[in-house]
């Protein structure tokens, strides 16, 4: 149909309603917050780089190096405890009467700073005894022993080394030691003795006595 002005076919002028879409069909956009609901995002977790490892290698690693450490020097600690009291065995106290007797030990009155230890095996027994006693106590104790002050030698250590390190002896101590030797024939002990008299109001007594079967 021609137009007043004769310009040509009148042209369409558009949709027929307002708001539709060009295709012709009805429905949400995006975007216009109708609809379902938009999933939340979620940002991507990257893994952690070389700063992140190292931290939480540290986190980690640094107590458990500390424990270690810990362990180690409480392990040092009561090795060395048990090593020192090895070393020395020997125990406060006067030997009881039955070792005296056996080992033919005879323990002077008042004697002082006592200590004594006992090893028994199936070839020996020996009882190691350490004590200070009185100038005036030590010629009864070493008559009763079966000797005398005559008998001490000066310099003579008949206490071996072996035997000292037993318990713990320096008889290499820098005091002058006397010493003697009692051998009894067959089955009783033979005695070792040393003295010092560096402390001439208290001399020191060391005594080994060694039965063999």
């Amino acid at each position: 149909m021609l137009t007043e002005s004769g310009s040509g076919p009148e042209q369409p002028s558009g949709p027929s309603h307002e708001g539709g879409r060009d295709d012709g069909r009805d429905g949400p956009r995006p975007g216009d917050g109708s609809g379902d609901a938009e999933q939340e995002y979620v940002p991507r977790r990257l893994p952690p780089g070389w700063k992140g490892r190292t931290i939480i290698a540290l986190l980690i690693g640094v107590p458990l190096v500390y424990l270690c450490i810990s362990f180690l020097q409480s392990r040092d600690a009561g090795r060395d405890k048990a090593e020192k009291a090895n070393a020395t065995n020997l125990t406060d106290g006067w030997p009881t009467k039955v070792q005296r007797r056996i080992y033919e030990v005879p323990m002077p009155e008042k004697a002082g700073t006592v200590r004594h230890y006992e090893t028994n095996s199936w070839k020996s027994s020996t009882l190691w005894v350490e004590f200070n006693t009185s100038p005036m106590k030590l010629p009864i104790f070493l008559k009763d022993a079966g000797t005398s002050e005559a008998d001490l030698k000066k310099g003579y250590v008949p206490i071996t080394k072996a035997q000292a390190d037993k318990v713990g002896w320096d008889l290499n101590d820098g005091r002058t030691w006397w010493g003697t030797r009692i051998d009894r024939p067959g089955s009783g002990p033979d005695v070792e003795i040393a003295v010092s008299y560096d402390r001439f109001n208290h001399p020191a007594v060391r005594v080994v006595s060694t039965i063999d079967f």
